[in-house]
């Protein structure tokens, strides 16, 4: 999967791995955290509508209609 869903499975498997050393200021750790927050939401999002798209499914077959 080499799309925008790719690459956003691919950026939550490398945030899924982040660590942080506690000797970072404290201020920027928490917006760095929000933006990680928002990122994660819209790549959920973009993986929601990429995977629950609904499957397309065989032609109804109509009988005739008899006038």
């Amino acid at each position: 999967m080499k799309d925008e869903t790719g690459e956003a499975i691919d950026d939550l498997r490398n945030i899924a791995q982040l660590g942080y050393d506690e000797d970072e200021d404290q201020e920027e750790l928490e917006m760095s955290l929000e933006e990680i927050i928002e990122y994660v939401r819209v790549a959920a999002l973009l993986c929601h509508d990429t995977f629950a798209r609904q499957q397309p499914t065989a032609p109804e077959v109509r009988k005739p209609t008899l006038h």
